[in-house]
């Protein structure tokens, strides 16, 4: 790490005066970039460099962070496929039946144009019911 810092430690105590549990995350960043650039990734000679290297250090942290946030979210996506829909959609048999409420219309052309209030209604009623049997409720 220079100036006679050999190891983490060494550097943590010689650049910041700290031990490496007390560094900050950019101390941490500007330490792990010095051995890629021993002389001008030092903090003390070459000041400029090492805040320029410790920005792109912490942007390519922030950007990691964002990726692994996104594959969070991704792998937490449920797979869209036969038996995840909500409702089915009968037409041979003209009626249209809501899977969860089982609630079943035969007006299929109202509903395929919105008229989707009687199916929220009961998908409300159902949740209110299942509400109303939690032990937690009052």
């Amino acid at each position: 790490f220079g100036n006679r810092a050999y190891g983490v430690v060494a550097a943590a105590d010689f650049y910041y005066g700290k031990t490496l549990e007390e560094l900050s995350i950019a101390e941490a960043a500007m330490l792990a970039a010095i051995p890629k650039f021993p002389s001008t990734g030092n903090p003390l000679a070459n000041r400029e460099r090492a805040l320029k290297m410790l920005k792109a250090k912490l942007y390519e942290l922030e950007l990691a962070k964002r990726e692994a946030e996104k594959r969070r979210l991704e792998e937490s996506k449920a797979d869209i496929g036969w038996g995840s829909q909500i409702r089915n959609y009968v037409l041979d048999q003209s009626r249209i039946k809501d899977l969860r409420t089982g609630l079943e219309r035969s007006d299929t052309q109202r509903v395929l144009d919105g008229d989707l209030d009687p199916f929220i209604e009961a998908a409300l009623k159902m949740g209110l019911e299942a509400g109303a049997r939690r032990p937690d409720a009052a």
